[in-house]
This record gives structure tokens, C-alpha cells and sequence, in this order.
């Protein structure tokens, strides 16, 4: 779809799902600083937000945060998200950073207790488009899509060789076979959510949803009509039927949550470069940085072996990488217990030091 040109264009951008997205994009070759910092987070976030910037140019802009704790959904759902992993150490590590990033840029942080990011977005893209708006939600999440309208759309970023994907209307309708954008609740009502734990009615899959979406219409309406269908399918909607409404409600984004839109307060000027410059800097952004991607990679080795050497928390390893004719060194202070098994091959092969060109002085 074609971006639609307008005086008014307001990104709205999906915090976590962007930072997750940069934390796999790194995850197999990830981004080392010559302090031995893994940047890929910010790196990854920081281009997607220089690419909108640059390229989109939109005249308003903010970023929306979920908040440590839990939110109404939670209480509807005790078991709601209940599945997500801990979350990795690079993002912990990474958000606070990335917030400063944002701050340097002179964006607006969106945050609002016991409502999630989706919640906080959908609240402001609706009240935009009534002044004026065309707003682009910039997310991965196939959840927005039930947000889509004329002047709503969602704004899918580049990510792993794929292009940029804006979608509209047609486009959600098309990839969700449904015959309006609100059936995408019903559609994730039916068939559930494993990323957010929202379980859906047991058996009901993307076709069976679509099924059912064509001859019902809705969640509510299947189950009204659950007396019609046949067999197993029969018997999971009379029995999981309510629990399907429960799983519309909780995929439901909310579009009246206590957030004010204040057009002054979003619209994008210019970064602030006297703290974005040394913030670039610290995190080897600009060109001239010590390592190239290969030098990373081998650093990255480095200091895998180094954990591995019958190290105790809080031991501090100095690493000499050698590359080309030349030494890069950076230390490590070990903040989780090692395993050993690597360094006790190494060690009885004898080709710890030989290896790559590593050499590891234990301190």
C-alpha cells in the first residue's frame, strides 16, 4: 500500500514489540562494543526509528511503553502473558538506554499505568484521527490490525530483508480472510493468542476461525448458534464459548484509556545532539568504532571462552583479541556462574591460545 501523503502524520511507535524485534535480528551475531557491551538493541531500535525519521518524515511522534506490573487484563485473566519467558539480559540491559536514545531525539515516552502500550496507541490514534491525523502505528503485532481504518494504518517495519509493509483496510481484511477489520478479535477470540497466553476455544485454528467468521460472523454469534455445528467442534464451543468471549475481550485494544492527545507535546522538531552525540559515541554508533563486524564476532568468542574458564562471580578476565596484527582488549567481569566444560576441552587439548588467536589472562 502507498503511503498517503498529508500535512498531519503521526507515528505512533510499539516500544517493546521494536525492541524485541532488534533483540532476535542480533540474537546469532550480536553487536559487541570494544568494552565488550552488546549494543544490538539500540542499534537495532535506533534504525528503525532513523529510518521513519529520515524517510517518512512524520510531523508528529511518540513512543509507547508497557510498565513493570500488571494490568486490567490481568485481573480479568490471571493466566494472561503468564507464558513469557524472563526477559533476556541485552533488553534489560538495552531499554534504559533505549528510553535516553528517545530522549535525545526530543520524542515523547507514552506510559500509563495498568494499560499496555497497545492500549496507549490505539487511545491517541483514534483521538488524532479526529483532529486531522493520518497515523501510522509502527509494529510488527498483527493485533493492531483491528485499529485499521482510512486514516488508522498499521506500519509494519522492514525486518530481516522484507521490505516496509503498510497495511490498510483491504490489506487486513485480505491476510486475515475476514469480511471487516473489527473480526480480528473475534478471529484471535477464536483462536487464541499463544503469545499472550489468551487460550481461545480448543480446537479452533486459523481456518476453523475463518470458518466460523464467514457463517457466524462473531464469537458471540457461534456460540448462539453452537447447536448447529456437529461432533467435537460441537461440544468444544458449548463448552469453551465463554471462555472464546473472555479471549475476544482480552485481544480487545482499548481505544478510551486515560491518555490525553496533545498534538504540541508530539510534534517531532529536531534531536538534541549535544546528548544524542555522546550517547552515539559511547555506543560505537558513529563510524571510526575499533571493531569491524568480523573483529565482533571474534571478540564475542573471546569472551564466550573467558566465562569458561572456572571463574567465579565477580572474577574480572582481561581478554587480548588478536586480529590481523592487531590486539584489541577489553575486560569482562563475570556476573553469572561459568559453565566449564569448553575451558576443560580446551585446556586439555592445549589449543586454548592457539585458537583463533585468542589469548586470556585470568585476573
Amino acid at each position: 500500500m502507498a503511503m498517503p501523503e498529508s500535512e498531519k502524520k503521526l507515528f505512533l511507535l510499539d516500544a517493546y514489540a521494536l525492541i524485541y524485534r532488534a533483540h532476535f535480528a542480533f540474537i546469532k551475531n550480536p553487536r559487541i562494543t570494544s568494552k565488550g557491551k552488546n549494543t544490538g538493541v539500540m542499534f537495532g531500535f535506533t534504525n528503525s526509528l532513523l529510518e521513519v525519521l529520515q524517510k517518512q518524515q512524520p510531523t508528529h511522534i511518540g513512543v509507547a511503553f508497557d510498565l513493570p506490573g500488571p494490568t486490567f487484563r490481568h485481573e480479568a485473566y490471571k493466566e494472561y502473558k503468564a507464558n513469557r519467558q524472563e526477559t533476556p539480559e541485552d533488553i534489560k540491559e538495552g531499554v534504559p538506554v533505549v528510553k535516553e536514545i528517545i530522549k535525545a531525539f526530543n520524542i515523547p515516552i507514552l506510559e500509563l499505568p495498568t494499560y499496555e502500550a497497545d492500549d496507549i496507541i490505539g487511545t491517541i490514534a483514534k483521538k488524532a484521527k479526529k483532529k486531522g491525523f493520518t497515523v501510522y502505528m509502527m509494529t510488527p503485532d498483527k493485533d493492531f490490525g483491528q485499529l485499521v481504518d482510512d486514516k488508522i494504518l498499521l506500519y509494519k517495519p522492514a525486518f530481516m530483508g522484507n521490505a516496509v509493509d503498510i497495511m490498510g483496510v483491504e490489506e487486513i481484511k485480505e491476510k486475515w480472510g475476514i469480511d471487516h477489520v473489527d473480526q480480528v478479535r473475534d478471529m484471535l477470540g477464536m483462536q487464541g493468542d499463544a503469545s499472550d497466553n489468551i487460550p481461545g476455544i480448543p480446537g479452533v485454528g486459523p481456518k476453523t476461525a475463518q470458518k466460523y467468521i464467514k457463517a457466524y460472523g462473531s464469537v458471540e454469534s457461534l456460540v448462539e448458534h453452537a447447536h448447529e455445528l456437529k461432533g467435537k467442534q460441537k461440544e468444544n464451543v458449548e463448552k469453551y464459548g465463554a471462555q472464546g468471549i473472555m479471549s475476544k475481550q482480552l485481544a480487545t485494544i482499548v481505544t478510551d484509556a486515560p491518555i490525553d492527545f496533545k498534538p504540541e507535546e508530539l510534534k517531532y522538531e529536531s534531536p538534541d545532539e549535544s546528548k544524542l552525540r555522546p550517547l552515539f559515541e559511547e555506543l560505537e554508533f558513529l563510524e571510526g568504532g575499533p571493531f569491524t563486524s568480523d573483529d565482533r564476532k571474534v571478540a564475542l568468542l573471546g569472551k564466550t571462552l573467558a566465562r569458561n574458564l572456572n571463574k567465579k562471580v565477580g572474577d574480572t578476565i582481561r581478554l587480548k583479541v588478536l586480529r590481523d596484527q592487531r590486539t584489541l582488549e577489553f575486560s569482562y567481569t563475570l556476573e553469572a556462574e561459568p559453565h566449564t566444560k569448553w575451558a576443560e576441552a580446551f585446556r586439555k587439548s592445549g589449543e586454548l591460545k592457539a585458537r583463533r588467536g585468542i589469548a586470556v589472562e585470568n585476573r
